[in-house]
């Protein structure tokens, strides 16, 4: 994920992010590089679920 420039976060950090294509979701940093914050979705069954249908949906209309 590209970051603005004064944002900083270490490997742990946890943050809940809004991410336009599949909502608001819990993640957990786990590296930060030159290339951006690197991050994995927290998310249970049902929320990662949810999120792919709304991903597919958006895939089918392009």
């Amino acid at each position: 994920m590209a970051v603005p420039g004064a944002f900083t976060a270490e490997p742990g950090t946890r943050l809940e992010i809004e991410a336009v294509v599949i909502g608001i979701v819990q993640v957990c940093v786990v590296a930060t590089s030159a290339r951006g914050v690197h991050l994995r979705i927290d998310a249970d069954a049902e929320a990662y679920g949810l999120a792919v249908r709304r991903v597919s949906r958006i895939a089918q209309s392009w």
